[in-house]
C-alpha cells in the first residue's frame, strides 16, 4: 500500500471509519460530530505523500490527555519525521508530514499508545 492508504487503513483501526473531505484532498476522522484528525493527500508540502493534521482540543479529549501534551506530541512527531508541512491558514491544526512507511508506523504507534492507556 501507499503512504496515504496505509495511514488511512491504520487510523481507521484506531479511530473508526474516515469521511472523505468535500474538497477530495483527504479524509477526516471524527468522534461523533467532532473532528479528531484529518489525513491529507493533496495540497501538502513537497516531499510528503500525506500529512496528518490534529484537532488538538478534540483529540486531547478523546485521548484523555491535556492539549499541551497533544501539542507537544505532534511537535515531537513532526521533528522525528523531519518533514515540512503546510498548515491550513483557516484551521491552523498542527501537522505531521509523512513521506515513507516508517513515518506512518511512528505516528500510528504514538497514537495507539495514548489511546490505549
Amino acid at each position: 500500500m501507499g503512504v496515504f492508504s496505509d495511514a488511512q487503513a491504520q487510523l481507521s483501526e484506531l479511530l473508526g471509519a474516515a469521511q472523505p473531505l468535500d474538497s477530495k484532498n483527504g479524509v477526516r476522522f471524527r468522534s461523533g460530530s467532532k473532528g479528531l484528525v484529518t489525513l491529507y493527500s493533496r495540497n501538502i508540502a513537497s516531499g510528503n505523500l500525506a500529512e496528518l493534521a490534529f484537532e488538538v482540543t478534540n483529540f486531547a479529549a478523546k485521548a484523555g490527555q491535556s492539549e499541551a501534551f497533544i501539542t507537544s506530541l505532534v511537535e515531537r512527531l513532526r521533528l522525528e519525521t523531519g518533514q515540512l508541512v503546510i498548515i491550513d491558514p483557516q484551521h491552523k491544526w498542527p501537522r505531521v508530514g509523512l513521506s515513507k512507511k516508517e513515518h506512518v508506523d511512528l505516528v500510528i504507534s504514538a497514537i495507539s499508545s495514548i489511546l490505549h492507556k
